[in-house]
């Protein structure tokens, strides 16, 4: 058995910084780099150590054990500050409970609606464009992902406040730049004033309060909207009524994570799809195969777009959303051989995991070919776009039935020509495509 000194370090260490400015510099890089060096790498951040988790075999094991690899570290810990211990990055003590009184808003029958009402917003949503506009596409697919979102979560909320929290969204990216800078930061810029942290403090103060207004309603109305606001209202049915700051950070929750993950994974596949003039032909037979009459799909409808799930698929594992985790040891404990002593940070990349060749070969090429039934790989099990074991993402089904459903509507009346044929990442807390201005077609 290894000692804990005895795991690698990654090369080119600074002094006081350590690897900061080549972490600062060129993330992906960076971290794909490091399998190179072994499976779990030692990493410095100014004074911090970091385990840096590199194989598919391990990150298995951190995500299947979430007791002893508890959510935390300096990513989820800031998440946490932010949504005040919601179902994201709250401990494993809490977990149990929370994914309990949640889970009921994410039956199929719920699904069902979810479905119907992503259909409807999408079809309204692109009704709006016109014929050889230019279109900023990650902003319109935030835009659709939070109507959408807002159309399931507050069915019963007024009109006014409806727009309000639509306008609110449009500001929630910001917090993915906190929780980066205040992850990775070296310790003396962090204690700089900054315009990032300003901003993020009054976003967060905007919408918890714009969502605290949304409550009172609920409460004076005394209706079930048959909502995850009413279900939130109505706590975990153990007489524990859930106090309105666990309730706005639960919704801060969902549309944070609910809106950039699948707008961005939209707005990479639509990019996709843009340069592969074959494969989005072969995608408008199969939306033009099952269209309807008020051009909106169901669940069914969706389950049996098997290509446009698999293009979603490829650009979920190609471009992940969240590239980047951290959790914190709770325990002693032995990953790939050595001993790692409670309280350590580790982090995890699905970005690393999803490029690793000997998984996905050629892992660069976008290929929705690797999805299909026939073709087996030791990628299918190593695919964490939404994340593993007991902590995985509690809405993936309703993203990607929503992701296929809009990828579908949008291909059916539109094809989307890009200004650039090379588009590179902006990272954040989630992985967006960089300036992508795409100019919208009408299909005939």
């Amino acid at each position: 058995m290894d000692s804990g000194s005895a795991i690698p370090i990654a090369p080119r260490s600074l002094p006081l910084v350590g690897h900061a400015p080549a972490l600062l510099r060129n993330p992906l890089g960076f971290l794909s780099s490091l399998p190179s060096h072994g499976d779990l790498v030692r990493v410095r951040i100014g004074s911090n150590a970091f385990l840096v988790v590199c194989s598919a075999q391990l990150t298995s094991e951190v995500l299947r054990d979430d007791a002893t690899f508890d959510r935390g570290g300096p990513i989820f810990a800031r998440i946490a500050e932010m949504t005040a211990n919601g179902l994201a990055a709250c401990p494993h003590s809490e977990h149990r409970r929370q994914r309990r009184m949640l889970q009921p808003a994410f039956t199929r029958a719920r699904l069902r609606g979810y479905a119907q009402v992503a259909s409807e917003q999408i079809v309204q949503h692109i009704d709006d464009w016109r014929d050889g506009q230019r279109l900023d596409v990650v902003d319109e697919m935030l835009k659709f992902a939070g109507k959408a979102l807002i159309a399931s979560v507050f069915t019963g909320a007024s009109p006014t406040l409806n727009t309000a929290l639509r306008d609110a969204l449009a500001d929630l990216s910001v917090l993915g730049d906190d929780v980066l800078f205040e992850a990775f930061a070296p310790p003396l810029l962090k204690r700089v004033p900054n315009g990032i942290k300003r901003r993020s403090a009054r976003v967060l103060a905007g919408f918890g309060a714009l969502v605290a207004q949304v409550i009172e309603q609920y409460r004076r109305d005394e209706i079930d909207h048959r909502d995850l606001l009413s279900m939130l209202i109505l706590g975990d049915g153990q007489d524990r009524r859930t106090s309105d700051e666990e309730i706005i950070g639960q919704i801060l929750t969902f549309f944070f994570a609910g809106t950039e993950t699948i707008a961005n994974a939209l707005a990479w596949s639509l990019y996709q799809l843009s340069l592969d003039a074959d494969l989005h032909h072969r995608l408008c037979r199969e939306v033009d195969a099952i269209a309807r009459d008020d051009r909106t799909l169901g669940l069914e409808e969706a389950q049996q777009l098997e290509l446009t799930g698999r293009v979603l698929t490829e650009a979920l594992r190609l471009h992940p959303p969240g590239w980047l985790f951290t959790r914190k040891t709770s325990r002693d404990t032995i990953l790939g051989g050595y001993q790692v002593p409670a309280g350590t940070d580790i982090i995890y990349s699905p970005y690393v995991i999803h490029h690793r060749p000997d998984l996905y070969p050629a892992p660069d090429r976008f290929d929705p070919g690797r999805w299909e039934p026939d073709r087996s790989h030791a990628g299918r099990s190593a695919l964490i776009p939404f994340g593993g074991g007991a902590r995985r993402c509690i809405g993936d089904n309703y993203a990607m039935a929503e992701g296929v459903i809009a990828l579908a509507t949008i291909t059916a009346r539109w094809h989307l020509e890009p200004s650039r044929t090379r588009i590179r990442p902006s990272l954040s807390l989630v992985m967006s495509p960089r300036n992508l201005v795409m100019t919208a077609r009408a299909r005939t």
